[in-house]
């Protein structure tokens, strides 16, 4: 179940750390705020992807620490006290964990990234590279836009199939985690667009302000 507390987005079955902000907490782009965040949750480091809503999965460990991977929308790691991070202001923020082999992983989906299958590229780098079994795997979904506000044009409709006027992510996204394995599902229930009071949304403000989202083993 996503809760709020202190300014913070989780899901409390989730069996790692992980979290989304909320606007109160400030526009997590800003360097000043991340480095303030960070220090506040004693890790010892952190990587973001570059998000270019692509499909690329990076492993992260302990020499990327610091770094912004370049052409990346989602983060792979078992190494613990690294938060791996991806901003968001209406796209998916994807959480993904295996508790029995400690492993997380964190994507950044908007339409172009579950075209690409990121969410699925996501599960194939867990099994192939930490020998975690689908089953095992859970995964969250943090606010995002829903299809309530998520109005869609011609190529969109065209890329997924679709008719009407808006896109439902979330399920598009469970239908492809389901046909890969993955049955264990946490989605939250808020519209970034539709809740101005609490979520920065491109599509309703068209700003540069993003919120930030983190997991951390």
């Amino acid at each position: 179940m996503w809760q709020l507390r202190e300014g913070l987005m989780g899901d409390s079955s989730f069996p790692f750390l992980q979290f989304t902000t909320t606007r109160d907490l400030g526009d997590m782009r800003e360097t000043g705020a991340q480095a303030t965040f960070f220090e506040l949750m004693c890790v010892r480091g952190w990587v973001r992807a570059q998000q270019v809503h692509g499909a690329r999965v990076a492993v992260i460990n302990n020499k990327l620490v610091g770094k912004e991977l370049p052409e990346t929308d989602a983060l792979v790691t078992n190494e613990p006290g690294i938060a791996l991070c991806i901003f968001t202001a209406d796209c998916m923020p994807i959480f993904f964990a295996d508790n029995k082999k400690k492993v997380v992983a964190l994507a950044h989906a908007g339409w172009r990234g579950l075209a690409g299958n990121i969410a699925v590229a996501t599960v194939e780098t867990m099994t192939k590279q930490f020998g975690c079994v689908v089953g095992d795997i859970a995964v969250s979904v943090g606010p995002h836009i829903h299809s309530c506000c998520y109005e869609i044009g011609d190529e969109v409709r065209e890329v997924f199939g679709v008719n009407g006027k808006n896109l439902d992510m979330a399920g598009i996204l469970k239908n492809q985690l389901y046909e890969c394995g993955v049955y264990n599902m946490s989605f939250c229930g808020e519209c970034t667009k539709h809740n101005n009071d609490r979520y920065f949304s491109y599509r309703r403000d068209k700003t540069a302000e993003r919120l930030m989202s983190v997991v951390c083993i």
